[in-house]
């Protein structure tokens, strides 16, 4: 029973691991990284474009920013322990 937890438990702490935080604001640039405040990319473009979110993911939306009818699709899906995350600073 102890090997079985310890299995599960570093099944998930791998996966939760491999997250990146990503970060969208007014103030960034979309040829920087997104992934920190200082780094921040400046579109929802800047990321399509280029990334491919992984379950765990999440992307922060700063406060500065205002999202107007935007559609996406991402290229790949969260899973039902690891979505992929959209959420406000």
């Amino acid at each position: 029973m102890k090997k079985l937890i310890l299995v599960l438990f570093l099944i998930l702490f791998s996966s939760l691991a491999n997250a990146t935080t990503y970060y969208i604001s007014n103030l960034g640039n979309d040829s920087w990284a997104g992934t920190s405040i200082s780094t921040a990319k400046k579109t929802f473009a800047g990321f399509l474009n280029i990334t491919t979110f992984q379950p765990g993911d999440i992307v922060i939306l700063m406060d500065d920013n205002t999202f107007n009818d935007i559609t996406m699709t991402p290229g790949t899906n969260g899973s039902a322990g690891n979505p992929i995350t959209f959420k406000r600073s």
